[in-house]
């Protein structure tokens, strides 16, 4: 009999048990155990391994595979099930339960008990196989999808759905008990609809088992049931630890305690270690802050958790008694060449820690080794690149003395300790495997797509309306596909062609099919870590304009770009070099074959300060030179101290000691940038008092602080040294001819001194800037075919919140407004033809700022101010102010406003919600003496969606909601989805497609049939 005193300790000897046992020959579920410790006992040598086989299968592999008795069991995206031989490859069987009626992007794992394999899928089936030779044994239909892998413990499965419901089978596929989390009501016919409760929340992720402890994450909780048999009751229950938007997204346990992923958003997240018995936790000693996002379950071992960050690699973090979680070892570092875009969780062996990333790697790392992103490092024993270097989120499982895991590629990759040839099978460009289409799929052949079909924009189309124009887009709706798309979203879904694009935070970016959720293609963009900036999908291309955040500075050198991708094979054709935009969720500009778009130029972070050696110098006492400040050294022993013997004391300005201390940026002379082009790379700095820096470049002087350099204080490291000569290697020289910043790469730097000689604290690279630089806010119009740049319109602004021009478009015209706020603010609203940038009209006095974006409707162009500016409306033909509400420029509009034919809304935020007005005057429209509210119920930030059928739809933390136009009353709402919710819906084909911000997650919605 085992009572609740000593049951953790009774659970943890079983894993134990478990891990030594004879299940270290076979890897019979996801994460090897229903625990999901992802350990296993069986070693391996990593100096002998080698690729033994690649085996094509049928479609991409987002799951990941289990091998039980020298078979590997292995489920594709639609949901057709294999079985391989690990010793050599061969395939033995396949199925595919489902036909034609699958659905794709099946991220459920399979898991093997007593002779079976047991499965789920996205159209929401649980299927029984038998392993021997993949006969269907019994399909259950769950009526919700299935995005988690199956867990069995003691020959009973537990699987949750999307619903939050936890379900339990014994082995023969009958029902033993259904945990629904929010009391699905029974009127309900169709159990695709919502729920009544308002407070219902979407689900759906691994669950964790352990003895009769069922671990789940359901909605925004997390969940400890026990198993009594026939029914399941509730042990306890955590709610949002950190604050109220964390969502528990994966769990794993060792026996005593769980660890839980909260992803969180906006650059935050945590590992949380709960205790199994009551889901107590200590916010010192265990909380693993600012991990930013996990979605997959740590792996356990010991006192140590080994976890995947959202795309930015794996790190391990041991927990102890008395002091919180420390890093042992990291394979992220805050630069494009240490990051390692990793989502799918690791597999542990005694030595080894094995990871898949999303560059195509399988990555072998020392479990007590150094940093896995440095390629000196011991950590690094083995490493394999896959030919296609499709993306891998297949976690990688080690049994019979193979490491496999399946890729994008559709292949299934054996690696072990003999060599042989490897196998290979057809291949798309972009790594994802090609299948003919499923019945129901969309077809993306049509040469003339109706408008209905299409949302190519954030905002809908070029006018930014958000408006749906077919009237048969109206509630109810069912819950059509779900499917896991990982990552965090600021920016709405794109659709075009019968296609569905999403753009992660960290620069993943997935096709998927809208009629099925298949993945036709996924992408994770190059040296990215972070963009609020929203896709453009047009003219058989994506857009994506990626411009970092100083506020979420992930990487420190993430290039701002704009990428072009082919829209049918996610190929990367070209990319330009952008400003930022940090709170900007507009699209680019499409029209008359050029690509535009707004952004805000600034000097680099680290850009270096230059002037050239004559024309920049005063002495003591003359007036400074006019466009810039400082002040003048008079110490004339301060020279000889800073540069010693031999180091250009002949310069007329040194040997008079009138340095002068620069505030602000210089441009570099063009005599200097054909030297450093023409290959003349000489580069000395020299470190001084009062932390001044003087760099020579040829002979041109550098000078300023350590902060105006990007560089660490010098003092701090060499206190007391009067100088410290440093001379730096120089690598590639890169003229921007846009912007003309001259990147200047360093390969190496040592400083020497009088006591020490170490690595130097430079950056990889110095940016200078050279004459002309851009600053501030500018349009870029390039052809959309090639990429080559057509023109480029500098907008004038000053004041707080300004962001790059947002642009609306029509008939050839892109209309662009930006500026700043607060008194002393400028800005202006520019009409420009598109072929050629020629400016139409202009009107300084009415602009919009930071998110404001421009929306067309009629002959109007609507202007939601934001931030003390006024909701205006100018005249599209000369940009005369037609209104202006100044009466509600107190209100922070965000984003653009939504015209339909009842009028327009625009979201307030946090202050007074989405109100309808007249488009002709501006003014609120009423119903029963009430102003409209069209903002549902709950927090919002996005964009309010309007149907021709008469409804306004909001996503907001409870779910999505539709509202009656003409009354403002709410007539049907959806679950929530566990998440903030910062984008809009988008709609296309007749469907509603959703990704909220931080539960990695797509839904696709479709209206029930009358």
């Amino acid at each position: 009999m085992i009572n609740e005193g000593n049951w953790t300790r009774w659970c943890g000897m079983l894993l134990l048990v478990l891990a030594a046992g004879t299940v270290c020959a076979d890897w019979p579920q996801y994460m090897h155990n229903a625990a999901r410790t992802g350990e296993t006992a069986e070693d391996i040598a990593p100096g002998s391994l080698g690729l033994v086989a690649r085996v094509a299968l049928g479609d991409a592999i987002l799951s990941s595979p289990i091998v039980v008795d020298g078979r590997c069991f292995v489920v594709d995206q639609m949901g057709t099930a294999y079985a391989v031989d690990v010793r050599c490859g061969t395939v033995l069987w396949s199925s595919s339960p489902e036909g034609a009626d699958a659905l794709g992007g099946n991220t459920s794992s399979p898991c093997y008990a007593d002779g079976n394999l047991v499965y789920g899928t996205t159209s929401g089936r649980l299927h029984w196989l038998r392993a021997s030779d993949g006969r269907v044994v019994r399909s259950i239909d769950l009526g919700w999808p299935v995005v988690s892998p199956v867990a069995v413990e003691h020959g009973h499965f537990y699987v949750a759905t999307v619903d939050s419901s936890v379900h339990s089978f014994d082995r023969d596929g009958n029902l033993r008990w259904k945990w629904d989390h929010y009391q699905l009501a029974e009127r309900w016919q169709d159990s695709r609809l919502h729920r009544e409760s308002e407070a219902a929340h979407f689900g759906g992720a691994p669950v964790a088992v352990v003895g009769d402890r069922v671990l789940a994450p359901l909605g925004y909780d997390l969940v400890c049931l026990r198993d009594l048999g026939d029914r399941a009751e509730q042990l306890w229950q955590v709610n949002q630890p950190m604050s109220r938007f964390d969502v528990a997204m994966a769990v794993s346990s060792d026996g005593q305690y769980v660890y839980a992923a909260w992803p969180k958003s906006d650059g935050q997240g945590a590992i949380v270690r709960h205790r199994i018995a009551d889901g107590q936790w200590d916010r010192k000693q265990d909380v693993i802050p600012g991990q930013w996002a996990v979605y997959t379950p740590p792996a356990v071992s010991g006192s140590s958790v080994f976890f995947s960050r959202h795309a930015f690699g794996v790190s391990r973090f041991d927990f102890s008694a008395d002091r919180p979680p420390t890093e042992a070892w990291s394979a992220f570092e805050n630069t494009t060449a240490g990051v390692q875009p990793t989502i799918a969780a690791v597999a542990l062996t005694p030595r080894l820690v094995i990871m898949t990333t999303l560059d195509g790697d399988l990555r072998v790392v020392l479990r007590d080794g150094q940093s896995a992103s440095k390629e000196a490092s011991v950590a690094d024993v083995y490493r394999f690149a896959t030919p296609s270097r499709a993306m891998i989120t297949s976690e990688p499982v080690v049994a019979a003395r193979r490491i496999v895991f399946g890729s994008d590629d559709g292949c299934l990759y054996l690696i072990g300790t003999n060599d042989t040839t490897p196998g290979s099978g057809p291949t798309s460009a972009n790594g994802v495997s090609q299948r003919s289409q499923a019945a129901g799929e969309s077809s993306v052949e049509r040469d003339e797509p109706a408008v209905s079909d299409q949302w190519p924009s954030a905002f809908g189309d070029g006018t930014n309306a958000a408006y749906v124009e077919d009237p048969a887009v109206k509630p109810p709706f069912r819950l059509r596909w779900a499917a896991r798309s990982y990552g965090d979203f600021k920016h709405p879904l794109v659709a075009a062609d019968g296609r569905v694009f999403s753009v992660s935070l960290a620069g993943l970016v997935v096709c998927r099919d809208q009629a099925t959720g298949r993945v036709l293609w996924r992408v994770k963009l190059p040296g990215q870590a972070w963009s609020r900036a929203s896709a453009l999908a047009a003219g058989g291309k994506v857009f994506v304009p990626r411009v970092g955040s100083p506020r979420y500075a992930f990487v420190t050198d993430q290039p701002d770009v704009m990428i072009c991708l082919d829209a049918a094979s996610g190929q990367i054709l070209w990319s330009q070099p952008i400003g930022r935009s940090d709170w900007l969720r507009a699209s680019p500009l499409y029209a008359d074959g050029v690509l535009a778009y707004g952004s805000k130029y600034e000097t680099p972070r680290g850009a270096v300060p230059v002037i050239g050696p004559a024309d920049r110098w005063r002495a003591a006492g003359e007036p400074e030179q006019p466009g810039w400040t400082g002040r003048a050294f008079d110490d004339a022993a301060w020279p000889e101290r800073l540069f010693g013997s031999g180091a250009r004391r002949s310069d007329p300005a040194v040997q008079a000691g009138q340095l002068q201390y620069l505030r602000r940026v210089f441009p570099l002379p063009q005599a200097t940038i054909d030297q450093i082009t023409s290959g003349q790379r000489q580069l000395g700095l020299v470190v001084g008092p009062q932390d001044q820096i003087a760099a020579f470049l040829n002979d041109v002087l550098v000078y300023g602080t350590p902060g105006e350099m990007g560089v660490e204080s010098a003092s701090s490291r060499y206190a007391g040294h009067a100088a410290h000569f440093v001379p730096l290697e120089i690598g590639d020289v890169e003229l921007d001819p846009r912007t003309n910043l001259l990147a200047v790469a360093i390969r190496r730097a040592r400083v020497r001194s009088n006591v020490s000689s170490s690595t130097s604290v430079f950056p990889p690279r110095l940016v200078l800037v050279t004459p002309g630089a851009l600053s501030g806010p500018v349009i870029d119009a390039w052809d959309a075919q090639t990429g080559q740049p057509r023109w480029q319109i500098a907008m004038e602004a000053a004041g707080r919140y300004i962001e790059g021009p947002a642009g609306a478009a029509r008939d050839g015209i892109l209309y662009f407004t930006g500026g700043g706020s607060d008194p002393g603010g400028r800005g202006e609203t520019v009409a420009v033809r598109a072929a050629c940038g020629q400016r139409l009209w202009t009107n300084r006095d009415v602009y919009a700022s930071r998110t404001g974006t421009p929306s067309l409707a009629g002959d109007l162009l609507i202007l939601p101010g934001s931030h003390r500016l006024p909701l205006a409306a100018l005249s599209i033909h000369d940009g005369r102010a037609v209104w202006q509400q100044t009466r509600w420029t107190g209100l922070e509009f965000v984003h653009a406003a939504s015209v339909g034919k009842e009028g327009f809304t625009v979201n307030t935020k946090y202050r007074g919600g989405a109100l309808l007005h007249d488009t002709t005057t501006g003014q609120r429209r009423t119903h029963a003496g009430q102003e409209i509210d069209l903002a549902g119920q709950g927090h919002t930030c996005g964009t309010i969606v309007l149907l021709a059928s008469g409804y306004a739809v909001a996503a907001t933390n409870r779910g999505i909601f539709f509202t009656d136009v003409e009354t403002g009353e709410v007539v049907y709402q959806t679950p929530g989805f566990a998440s903030q919710t910062c984008p809009n819906p988008a709609f296309a084909g007749g469907r509603m497609f959703y990704a909220p911000q931080d539960n990695g997650m797509v839904y696709c919605f479709e209206p029930v049939a009358p």
